[in-house]
């Protein structure tokens, strides 16, 4: 028989309820919709490591859908970033309108036409070998209800002095852009159902990743923290097969109330993107805009309920930024404060709240502080940044509270992101202080930082005591807390192994070189089911923590930081453009 768990206790303890805190929120900072039990149980959850396997489940998503007999098909995609076509030239840029542009030419400091050099693949998916473009267009011919949300920022590809300081917007903007021209481009039924989502903070983006789909009958959703591009299929498959270097990544497929819960918030976005008046993009002397006149608002729907006996719990955390603007605009837009005020009041800077979220919505934050608030035996969290002052303040806190709390962080950058000091100053000045020091290693007692070399670990996944964890798109980073237009979900359950705990045995599965299930041929299970056990598991990460199973050690590229470490001047100013904090004022 099965062990079951009380479901009761653990929503109290981890889920982020309405009377914690006696009732009483900060601004934006409501706890997740699904409070009661009707709304959080009934949901099945999968998890997907990496982004072969991930893209491998959409690609069967795209047959499933297009296979199904029932009334109603859809599929709905949101994207981050939309490589659905190359790239490979230079693209003319004009910033404005004729009329607007032959008065901004007064300003010879203000280039309206430029170029920038691109160079960037399509997109195609793994099990099939078909670009997701071919297969979207497929499915539009066939009747499906195809819509795509993609996010740009409204004046990065615009203005040459914004994407010179931008760190790549503008390119992957435009990629974006050009992409959502081409789905256009179908057929005249499907250029009202692509939209670019501008509703975005001007220093953040949309950076949800999110799939919903399904027809009169079913609803499946997907989060992740993976857009359609290329790159993001180069993983680490597994380490036994000798590569080193890559894009580890999580994503989930989930059914259920939860799966509504996206779908009403993927509707949310697009009915307030469309009642919004439209904006144009000019590229390569043609005109793209956000939406066309004829784009039809997201209609309702109700999932069937699931017939198993799911154990799975989720609530669904969103987040959506606060707009506070000043009347000048930020120095950051230019020197020039005429020309800074131009570009931050006509040029698409100062965006208004969303009607749904006046106030912001930062459900992931009151989520995550309560699960880390609650811990008892350990929290993992592997993310390419780590640079959310406020979890290192929250993780300290629990740790004195709690002093045989483990705390495991897993470090890889993204390289496209420049070097910084965020990672050392959120560790060395939030996390470390006050805590107790091995008097033989001279590292925190209940502390490892890990950094997996030649990978971006791009996971965004936190787990608790293998009876909570999150997986979705939004970073151990404040922009995420606050900022960024973010949706991951968090999941407990009652039956064990628990998802939580089985997703922490496939995850130290990777870092440790064995294949997974789906990958295994040479008979591994032994191996990566010994690690369901925590109190041998924790042991892999350090000595004295654990007995580590037989044969099973970190992979060499994956190596503990010295702690605390090593840092260069912190710069407070950097920090906030880099993780900008929508609650201040711009």
């Amino acid at each position: 028989m099965p062990v079951i768990l009380d479901p009761a206790a653990l929503v109290d303890r981890y889920f982020a309820l309405s009377n914690d805190t006696g009732g009483k929120f900060a601004k934006g900072e409501a706890p997740p919709e699904q409070q009661s039990a009707d709304a959080q149980r009934g949901n099945r959850v999968e998890a997907f490591i990496d982004g072969l396997a991930f893209f491998e489940a959409i690609d069967d998503e795209l047959d499933a859908v297009l296979a199904s007999t029932k009334p109603g098909r859809y599929f709905y995609l949101t994207a981050w970033w939309l490589g659905l076509t190359a790239v490979t030239r230079t693209v003319q840029v004009q910033s404005v309108g004729d009329a607007l542009k032959a008065v901004l030419e007064k300003f010879p400091e203000i280039q309206t036409t430029w170029t920038i050099d691109l160079d960037t693949d399509e997109f195609k998916l793994p099990k099939s070998g078909r670009t997701l473009l071919v297969r979207l267009q497929e499915l539009s011919a066939r009747g499906v209800d195809v819509r795509v949300l993609a996010w740009s920022s409204p004046f990065a590809p615009k203005w040459k002095a914004v994407a010179d300081r931008s760190e790549g917007v503008a390119d992957l903007n435009l990629q974006t852009l050009v992409s959502i021209d081409e789905l256009r481009k179908t057929s005249s039924s499907t250029a009202n159902r692509m939209v670019v989502n501008l509703l975005a903070h001007p220093f953040g983006g949309a950076h949800l990743k999110l799939i919903v789909c399904g027809d009169s009958d079913s609803m499946r959703a997907y989060t992740s923290g993976m857009d359609p591009v290329a790159n993001r299929l180069n993983a680490v498959p597994s380490l036994h097969n000798g590569r080193t270097s890559g894009w580890h990544d999580v994503g989930v497929r989930f059914q259920g109330p939860a799966a509504l819960a996206s779908y009403h918030f993927y509707q949310q976005l697009w009915n307030e993107q469309i009642s919004r008046s439209a904006d144009t993009f000019y590229v390569d002397g043609g005109q793209i805009p956000s939406q066309v006149s004829s784009t039809t608002p997201i209609p309702d729907r109700k999932p069937a309920g699931l017939t198993s006996n799911a154990t799975q719990r989720v609530q669904v955390l969103r987040t959506m930024p606060q707009m506070n603007f000043s009347i000048a605009g930020p120095k950051v837009l230019h020197d020039n404060p005429v020309l800074r005020f131009l570009m931050s009041s006509y040029a698409g800077f100062k965006q208004p709240p969303a009607k749904f979220a006046p106030d912001g919505i930062f459900e992931f934050k009151v989520a995550l502080k309560k699960a880390i608030a609650n811990a008892q035996r350990y929290v993992f969290i592997v993310d390419q940044a780590l640079s959310a002052m406020e979890v290192m303040d929250w993780l300290n806190a629990r740790m004195k509270q709690e002093p045989k709390l483990k705390v495991i962080l897993l470090h890889g950058a993204d390289p496209a992101d420049p070097p910084s000091d965020d990672l050392a100053e959120a560790v060395n000045k939030h996390l470390l202080p006050g805590l107790s020091i091995d008097p033989y290693d001279k590292q925190p007692e209940q502390v490892v930082c890990y950094g997996w070399s030649g990978v971006a670990a791009h996971a965004k996944v936190t787990i608790v005591d293998d009876l909570w964890c999150a997986v979705g798109s939004a970073n151990c980073m404040r922009r995420s807390l606050y900022t960024d237009i973010e949706l991951s979900i968090a999941v407990i359950d009652s039956e064990v192994p628990t998802f939580p705990q089985r997703l922490r045995r496939d995850l130290w599965a990777r870092y440790c070189g064995l294949p997974l299930a789906n990958e295994d041929v040479l008979g591994y299970a032994k191996e990566r089911d010994a690690l369901l056990d925590l109190d041998s598991a924790l042991g892999i990460w350090r000595w004295g923590w654990g007995w580590r199973p037989n044969g099973v050690q970190l992979h060499p590229t994956i190596t503990p930081y010295r702690l605390p470490m090593k840092s260069a001047p912190f710069s407070q100013e950097g920090y906030d453009l880099r993780d900008p904090d929508s609650r201040q004022t711009f």
